[in-house]
């Protein structure tokens, strides 16, 4: 990462950046973009994260000196803090955005008995602006995101990655990679139907991802 850009933690008088950044986000994220969400449930989302997942001061924005325009982000909440379907506002107006919440759950079935009662830090999204992309923005995230968990002295970092993109920045930052699950054959538990076989390659499926971490980074 070059010296035009600054790294902070995010505050709550971000939000304006934030929600700019997260609407790009919904025009880039996978399962979000197969589903349509509606202005209502990008509402919704947009509110949670500024509302519940900002204040715990752990989620980390990256800014253009000049411009002051936010770059990329990446959200994170600690383990006793973590997004749930409860954090939400949701309901009957909101159904695309109830559906991604139960694919994020069913991502995280297996993760007690992974973290088994350690203290983790869980990312929660990731998001570089696309005219910022291949300028080492996504790992200057990650491993601001490795720091904060160093600093709080967390036992494991985790999180789920759902592009191709991001299967491949996991692993190149050292994650465990553990049950991926296809997009094609996923189906959503209310109605059995394959709600995500619409998206195209190369983004074919999700993973649960971990890390346990050391004194150094790199776990």
């Amino acid at each position: 990462m070059d010296s035009r850009f600054s790294t902070r933690r995010l505050t709550i008088e971000d939000a304006p950046e934030i929600r700019k950044l997260l609407l790009l986000y919904f025009d880039e994220e996978v399962t979000s973009k197969c589903l349509q969400l509606s202005a209502t449930e990008k509402e919704a989302f947009m509110d949670t994260y500024v509302e519940f997942v900002v204040p715990q001061g752990v989620s980390v924005g990256v800014f253009d000196l000049k411009s002051n325009e936010m770059c990329g982000c990446v959200f994170a909440t600690e383990w006793n803090k973590f997004l749930h379907p409860g954090s939400y506002e949701t309901g009957k107006h909101t159904p695309s955005l109830n559906k991604t919440i139960e694919f994020d759950e069913f991502m995280l079935e297996d993760m007690p008995r992974i973290v088994n009662n350690r203290t983790y830090l869980h990312l929660e999204v990731i998001i570089v602006n696309p005219k910022f992309q291949r300028q080492g923005l996504g790992v200057h995230l990650m491993q601001s995101f490795e720091d904060i968990a160093l600093e709080k002295k967390f036992e494991m970092v985790v999180g789920v990655a759902n592009t191709n993109k991001s299967v491949q920045l996991m692993k190149k930052m050292g994650f465990h990679l553990h049950n991926y699950v296809l997009y094609s054959e996923y189906k959503d538990p209310a109605t059995g139907e394959a709600i995500f076989q619409n998206i195209p390659p190369p983004d074919t499926g999700a993973v649960f991802c971990y890390k346990v971490m050391s004194s150094k980074r790199g776990g």
